[in-house]
């Protein structure tokens, strides 16, 4: 690329209206009015919106409702096992308790009578 040298001459003179021109103070009343033609162009702010509550953001966390159904029923789940007792647990599968006695071996039983 060639290099002409009026091309610096002209720069050099930009430049040095530059430096000239920093020394001049910018004016408050056009500042003023630049100010005012930004915020003239800006858009109007969007309204506020109430986010999710607390509730909703938990229960998206749960995973929505199926989640929290899940939940509650190894929960109460937990419960019923925990408060029952073995004599209902018997009762309410006696089909397999009364059949218990085919599943020992017989050594089982000697040993128990002994």
């Amino acid at each position: 690329m060639t290099e002409r040298p009026e091309d610096d001459d002209l720069v050099e003179a930009a430049l040095a209206a530059g430096r000239a021109a920093v020394d001049r103070p910018v004016p408050d009343d056009l500042l003023a009015r630049v100010d005012a033609d930004a915020l003239a162009h800006l858009p109007p702010p969007l309204p506020k919106t109430a986010g999710p509550g607390r509730w909703r953001i938990l229960l998206a966390a749960l995973g929505g409702w199926p989640g929290v159904s899940g939940i509650a029923t190894a929960g109460l789940t937990g419960l019923w096992l925990g408060f029952v007792t073995p004599e209902l647990w018997l009762g309410t599968f006696g089909q397999v308790s009364d059949h218990a006695d085919l599943l020992l071996p017989d050594d089982y039983t000697i040993a128990s009578e002994g």
